[in-house]
């Protein structure tokens, strides 16, 4: 009996990762696109990339940035080989060189999962260890760079095709991986926005659009109010939503919408572009018709 049950819930999984003809696309366009915004983000941050990793131009001392990390007992054995060899100041500009040359090979596709895999440990390094300085975009871009160093996405439009020839039988829906991590992903947010008054009264989102650079505190509560409670309904709901076809488009289609609006109101363009891209890559139509 037991035997039947395991031998039941292994064929539903392996039905849940069958493939449906799109994971060859998905893979091409998660590759690009991750790295292009990854490539992007580096570029815009390469003049102030020194108040965080130069000794002499730092914003508050090192030290005290780096036991904000939740990542300083690994790195702590990295910053005492690096302060004791009096090193920092060459050891950092030649991290992020290093970093966006990964990302470059990842971009091309030349010794992709190697790439990646260095992409994402000098990613830890240079972004990972400024905890307060972090946020939804570096997380993401972690989880990124690890899934373009465990999925294939060098197999195809590379120039490891071209030179390698790989041969890769595609087996497994990647893609869903992606669906049902994105589907966790705003469900969770969803719940936590949920019990957090907030954003039922509107106060959150009020705090995260209102400045002095804008004029977003004269708008009227209600709007406040609605853009809150509108989250909360979206992202709690999206795996719900997502997962029957006659919702799936307009979910995805509001889910990127938010995102925009999130760049635009709040400059966050990396995190935004970021997460419009997840959706696409879970989502899009990818068919190899021409």
């Amino acid at each position: 009996m037991l035997f039947k049950k395991v031998d039941f819930l292994y064929n539903k999984l392996e039905g849940l990762f069958k493939i449906d003809g799109s994971e060859k696309l998905f893979l091409i366009f998660f590759r690009l696109t991750i790295s292009t915004i990854a490539l992007i983000e580096i570029a815009s941050l390469i003049k102030d990339l020194p108040l965080l990793f130069s000794s002499a131009e730092t914003l508050m001392p090192q030290e005290l940035i780096y036991l904000e990390s939740g990542y300083f007992k690994y790195f702590h054995p990295l910053y005492q080989f690096i302060e004791t060899n009096g090193i920092s100041n060459i050891f950092f500009p030649t991290v992020t060189r290093i970093y966006i040359g990964a990302l470059i090979f990842l971009l091309l596709g030349f010794f992709t999962r190697y790439a990646a895999g260095i992409a994402l440990v000098f990613q830890l390094i240079i972004f990972r260890s400024f905890t307060p300085f972090n946020y939804g975009y570096d997380f993401f871009l972690t989880m990124s760079l690890f899934y373009c160093l465990v999925f294939p996405v060098g197999y195809f439009f590379s120039i490891d095709k071209k030179l390698f020839n790989p041969v890769l039988n595609l087996g497994f829906n990647y893609r869903r991986v992606i669906q049902i991590h994105l589907a966790m992903a705003y469900c969770f947010s969803g719940i936590a926005k949920g019990l957090d008054s907030g954003w039922w009264n509107g106060n959150s989102v009020w705090k995260a659009l209102a400045s002095a650079d804008n004029n977003y505190h004269t708008f009227p509560s209600e709007i406040f109010i609605i853009i809150g409670i509108g989250t909360i309904l979206l992202e709690f709901f999206y795996p719900f939503l997502v997962i029957q076809k006659l919702t799936r488009r307009y979910t995805v289609f509001a889910i990127i919408l938010m995102h925009m609006g999130i760049a635009i109101t709040m400059d966050l363009y990396a995190f935004s572009a970021m997460m419009i891209a997840w959706n696409i890559a879970a989502y899009g139509r990818f068919s190899t018709k021409k």
